[in-house]
């Protein structure tokens, strides 16, 4: 993510704080602010700074969220350190009792393993945090981003591969027991999902979009299956879309504004043949960088950095274009284009899809999925927001609130929404 991109970026005061409402608990908590908006919606921020390991600064999260069965959050930051290196680090937080929890970070818990090189940060876990059983996995990227040239790629060790165990609390470096120490050399892993079917985590490298299967009873040994080839200027999606028939979709776009209307194939791999093919079901609007899955597991919506929406039949895929579930600015000017998107989230009764952009105007977008009408919900303040379709079971939506490259780390928490 280019720093230059969100200069335009600036906060304003649109809310006012408000007390209490029903079902808050720790109104007086110092790290909970409540506030709502000119149009009726609460929401909260969650500040973890008060428990962050010494000498750090929490910064940013790209979509480095879970959720589970519990009801418990979980959220990851990328962080400075006092030493200049970045590492990650996660938290975790329960709505119920509205306690927060450190959980550890990649490169203490590296460290700790005897799995960091001198001078090795970890600054990234770009993946969704992912629940099999009674633990929770997350890998991660020794760097910020691949968009352009590779040639640095060389100067980065590798992803490593995490689990935290919800029953003993221990948050370990699973990697640490494989070759070399991580899960493959000098690339990332940006998205992670779990097959229930074939019981495998799986994973997309960064930036070259090859595929990586963690067979769950035999973490150590990684299998590596090859995707789409890398091509300069067409970087990796952030989301591996895997589906209940064992098929793993595939998409490279692109995130410029001025190139959203490009179009691009999406791939599929079955996990049963073992056979990658390039599909004739094209995207637009940017790379993918948001999916929501309906209980069933029928549909999969999924959603493009520049705020394109499509839906994915399972039985059949193909995919359908749903629209933009972002729409422009009444001001004078303003456009779908100064808008990035980096989560959707489906309603309860799955009627309804929600989108929070990045951006100047910062609105809380509702898609109708029957009629296909976009109406604002709210008008929230102008940061980043990222996530991976986190709902509770009160229709509470969590998302990472953040100022890109400046920090102002919080957990948000859109009140009541989704429940319809």
């Amino acid at each position: 993510m280019s720093k230059t991109w969100y200069l335009f970026w600036f906060s304003v005061g649109l809310c006012a704080p408000f007390s209490s409402f029903a079902g808050g608990g720790s109104d007086t908590a110092d790290y909970i602010q409540r506030y709502v908006t000119e149009s009726g919606l609460e929401y909260s921020y969650i500040s973890f700074v008060d428990i962050a390991p010494a000498g750090y600064q929490l910064n940013q999260s790209w979509n480095g969220m879970g959720m589970d069965d519990r009801g418990r959050i979980y959220i990851g930051w990328t962080s400075l350190r006092s030493d200049g290196l970045e590492d990650f680090v996660i938290y975790s937080y329960d709505p119920h009792t509205e306690q927060r929890h450190l959980i550890g970070s990649m490169m203490m818990a590296s460290q700790q393993a005897g799995n960091l090189l001198p001078g090795e940060a970890i600054p990234k876990g770009h993946t969704e945090i992912v629940q099999v059983g009674s633990k929770m996995y997350m890998a991660s990227q020794s760097f910020h981003d691949f968009k352009r040239e590779i040639d640095e790629l060389p100067n980065y060790r590798g992803a490593h591969l995490y689990e935290y165990d919800m029953e003993t609390g221990v948050f370990r470096d699973v990697s640490a027991e494989m070759p070399g120490g991580v899960v493959l050399e000098h690339e990332g892993i940006v998205g992670l999902a779990y097959d229930a079917s074939s019981q495998q985590l799986i994973g997309i490298s960064h930036p070259h979009c090859n595929m990586v299967f963690f067979d769950i009873n035999q973490l150590n040994q990684p299998r590596i299956v090859e995707g789409i080839p890398w091509q300069l200027g067409n970087p990796l999606s952030r989301e591996v879309i895997v589906d209940k028939y064992g098929k793993v979709y595939l998409y490279r776009g692109t995130e410029r504004t001025e190139e959203r209307n490009q179009r691009f194939n999406m791939w599929v791999y079955d996990t049963k043949s073992g056979t990658l093919s390039e599909t004739a079901q094209q995207f637009n609007n940017g790379f993918w960088a948001g999916q929501a899955h309906t209980k069933a597991g029928d549909t999969i919506y999924i959603s493009t950095v520049n705020g394109g929406l499509f839906a994915l039949d399972t039985a059949s895929g193909k995919v359908s274009d749903l629209g933009n579930v972002i729409v422009a600015s009444t001001e004078a000017g303003e456009s779908l284009r100064a808008h990035f998107l980096y989560d959707i989230i489906l309603s309860q009764d799955e009627g309804s899809i929600y989108a929070l952009p990045a951006g100047k105007h910062s609105d809380l977008f509702r898609y109708d999925i029957e009629t296909a009408e976009v109406t604002r919900v709210a008008t929230l303040p102008d940061d980043v927001y990222s996530g991976n379709n986190l709902m509770g079971e009160n229709g509470d939506i969590y998302l990472a609130k953040f100022k890109a490259w400046s920090g102002e780390a919080r957990l948000m928490i859109l009140h009541g929404v989704g429940k319809e």
